[in-house]
């Protein structure tokens, strides 16, 4: 899978950070109150397409390029993935969050990585997506190494341990569509692994595919629920109107319902083919730097992180955050992209 990494324009990345500020206590800007939705993502939608489209000349080749990638994502026939470089974050960036009690919430910083990815998100034409129970029921999560939790493999509160491949919301009945990070911080040079289910299913024969796509397996939740929970008898496979393959796996929670144990095999064979250091031909190692966010298309893609020493300097520690959306394209007003 090409994963493509795209510079957003300085005047683009300083305007909507000029823009977020006066925001910041504007409790209708508040991205961490679901009721303010439809106010954040026509506003910030409108400001981020307006600066796209009036650069200076120098930099629009970059900004068409950011363009042209939200435009094949929006179709979803492009590529599962891209990376957006120089991306609007918070100046002074506190303290990593890494007490669990803490790692939910602004934690003392300002707003506009958040605003930024609401913004990408609604230019999708994608809504941020709350997963129950997850990291406080919030729609932006922290993504940080909590302390007391250093051996957790199935959680991304982890560090110690390699973070199981998966996609996001697999216990859920509608599984989020899409899913950023973006890297506040990374001086541990922890690897996010992205693979394609296109190019994952190529290892696999017909009858295994088939068995894939039986209402056989079951799907259960990390420990960064706040309770447990578990679906029963679905899929792991299967595939939209245009014929993309969609996946549904947490290989640190995934169990065959089948009674003859149809569908162990296939569980033990993803296992084994989504290891990043077996398989780097089909599974990207991307060390996200500060100010970069990924984008992707989470029923498309699987993903992972790699084990980690978590730097014990709280100041320094990993910290990414995270948004999940689900594609709402009745939200719009107006054709895209008529801003």
């Amino acid at each position: 899978m090409q994963i493509e990494t795209l510079k957003l324009p300085e005047s683009v990345r300083q305007g909507f950070i000029d823009y977020s500020f006066p925001l910041v206590d504007d409790p209708k800007y508040d991205p961490y109150k679901p009721e303010n939705f439809a106010q954040i993502r026509y506003a910030l939608e409108r400001k981020m397409w307006q600066l796209l489209k009036n650069v200076p000349e120098n930099e629009k080749q970059e900004a068409d390029a950011i363009i042209s990638a939200i435009e094949k994502q929006r179709s979803a026939n492009g590529d599962p993935a891209f990376i957006i470089d120089h991306f609007p974050i918070d100046e002074n960036i506190p303290a990593t969050p890494i007490e669990k009690e803490k790692s939910t919430g602004i934690n003392g910083k300002g707003i506009v990585s958040e605003l930024a990815l609401m913004a990408i998100h609604s230019l999708l034409d994608r809504e941020p997506y709350i997963i129950e129970g997850l990291r406080g029921s919030l729609p932006v999560n922290q993504i940080v190494p909590v302390k007391g939790e250093e051996g957790n493999k199935a959680s991304s509160m982890g560090s110690k341990e390699n973070f199981a491949p998966h996609t996001d919301g697999s216990p859920d009945n509608n599984p989020p569509e899409y899913l950023s990070l973006v890297a506040l911080r990374n001086e541990e040079h922890a690897s996010t692994n992205l693979g394609s289910v296109e190019d994952l299913l190529k290892k696999f024969s017909a009858d295994e595919i088939e068995t894939m796509k039986k209402p056989i397996f079951s799907f259960n939740t990390g420990s960064a629920f706040a309770s447990y929970k578990e679906i029963n008898n679905l899929p792991m496979l299967t595939f939209n109107e245009n014929g993309k393959p969609l996946i549904r796996i947490n290989l640190a929670g995934s169990r065959t319902d089948s009674s003859t144990g149809e569908g162990k095999d296939i569980i033990a064979k993803l296992t084994e083919l989504t290891d990043p250091d077996k398989h780097q031909d089909f599974v990207e190692k991307i060390v996200l730097q500060k100010g970069q966010a990924l984008f992707f298309d989470n029923k498309r893609c699987f993903h992972s992180r790699d084990a980690f020493e978590r730097n014990y300097d709280q100041a320094n520690s990993r910290w990414l955050q995270r948004i999940v959306s689900n594609y709402r394209p009745d939200l719009r007003a107006g054709e895209f992209p008529s801003r």
